[in-house]
């Protein structure tokens, strides 16, 4: 399936793949660290992002490898609009966010089998 880039104010912020707008970041950057502690969006990347057929958006944490994906009905419900200084965003607090791969994995996959070894 062919990516769609998506631009703000003339530069790429993201992309548009498979359904997901796809944002790359570097957490110790961009993860808000205050109240809602999660992460946010523009709102114009979401509203454009929502244009091209996205339904989920997937940011990918560069530093540690792990995906956060949320479907874009949580940013409906659960989204808090927010503005440091670089115009309107939404937060999404960190539980509404389902954490794939990276650092996290295997150390699930490792109590996932201790907790197996219980049983048998």
């Amino acid at each position: 399936m062919a990516q769609i880039p998506v631009l703000l104010n003339g530069r790429m912020v993201g992309a548009v793949l498979d359904r997901e707008l796809v944002k790359r970041v570097k957490g110790s950057k961009h993860m808000l660290r205050i109240a809602p502690r999660g992460w946010a969006v523009d709102d114009q990347v979401l509203t454009i992002a929502r244009t091209l057929g996205a339904e989920r958006v997937r940011i990918v944490d560069t530093e540690t490898g792990v995906n956060y994906v949320a479907d874009m009905t949580a940013f409906d419900a659960h989204g808090v609009t927010v503005n440091y200084g670089y115009g309107n965003q939404i937060a999404l607090p960190l539980q509404h966010w389902r954490k794939q791969g990276g650092d996290e994995q295997p150390q699930a996959a490792a109590v996932g089998m201790a907790q197996a070894a219980l049983f048998a």
